[in-house]
């Protein structure tokens, strides 16, 4: 296979690395980025549960029952509001994650094309040393 053949692959296999790695950093950066939330929901639920268990074994009749139910799912939809809100503001922008993902991508695909640049010039530079000997 001559050396065109050689750069084919490399073609070949940097786009493939591109979309792979592309994909698997930009869900990476979004798992990362939705974990404040997913967190801040995990706490509001075991506080509605908590509570929920609390009146189911406490309250004295249905009535009050019920109204402590209704109590706590407002408590619990007032705590994932404000998690939402939170983590809105706080949360980068889609844009800043998608550029932070070309650049990686990027900068991983030069320094593997400029390793492999590198070997094959030190393996023609050791086969020369080897053939003037």
């Amino acid at each position: 296979m001559t050396m065109s053949g050689w750069r084919l692959i490399g073609i070949i296999a940097s786009i493939i690395w591109f979309f792979g790695f592309g994909v698997l950093l930009w869900n990476q950066f979004v798992e990362d980025a939705l974990a404040p939330y997913a967190q801040d929901l995990k706490i509001c639920s075991a506080i509605e549960e908590y509570s929920d268990e609390f009146w189911q074994t406490n309250a004295r009749d249905s009535v009050e029952l019920s109204e402590k139910l209704q109590v706590n799912q407002d408590q619990y939809e007032r705590c994932a509001s404000k998690a939402k809100l939170q983590w809105e503001s706080e949360r980068p922008s889609d844009s800043v994650l998608a550029i932070a993902v070309l650049v990686i991508d990027l900068v991983t695909i030069a320094l593997g094309w400029l390793i492999l640049w590198g070997c094959v010039a030190l393996g023609r530079w050791v086969r020369r040393r080897f053939a003037a000997n």
